[in-house]
């Protein structure tokens, strides 16, 4: 388990963020997606530490993954709400895949279509291994190497346990 602190110095080096940036608007980011319900049940009250489980981590860094192409945080939590269990499912499943096996979550968005059909499918996605992405006549879609992700949490986070220390309760 993680302190708020860990989780956040974890995350941040998923993007090579210095604690300048971290203390400012990345944090306003975490915190904007724990308001939004992210990592999901955790709540405990205010003035109460949090620690936080590799599952919570893996939540909010596939929250960032979205929000890098642009997605907005409601439309992700609400993704992440509906479909975590089969996520975490393929995060599990991710670790230790190395090369062509890594695995893949693989998405063609339809952002626009979905609300317009009423299918609700916004993120039609598949899980792939590297060897099976193929995009020939794919117009767009949205590759997250989850074996990457999860190979690169597990080392930031051996780096954040080494660091252990001071109140950092959020």
């Amino acid at each position: 388990m993680l302190t708020y602190a860990a989780a956040e110095a974890v995350l941040a080096g998923m993007y090579k963020l210095g604690s300048d940036v971290q203390g400012k608007a990345f944090r306003a980011r975490l915190k904007h997606l724990k308001r939004l319900g992210v990592p999901l049940g955790s709540h405990p009250g205010r003035g109460t530490k949090i620690w936080y489980h590799d599952e919570q981590v893996y939540q909010w860094a596939f929250c960032l993954e979205l929000a890098e192409f642009g997605i907005d945080p409601t439309t992700v939590v609400t993704f992440i709400r509906e479909s975590w269990p089969d996520i975490f499912e393929h995060f599990k499943k991710a670790f230790g895949r190395q090369g062509a096996d890594e695995l893949c979550f693989y998405c063609e968005p339809r952002f626009m279509a979905a609300p317009i059909t009423g299918d609700g499918k916004a993120f039609d996605y598949q899980w792939k291994e590297v060897r099976q992405i193929r995009l020939h006549g794919t117009r767009r879609a949205l590759i997250i190497n989850i074996s990457a992700m999860v190979r690169e949490i597990v080392l930031l986070r051996v780096r954040a346990d080494s660091t252990k220390g001071g109140s950092d309760a959020r």
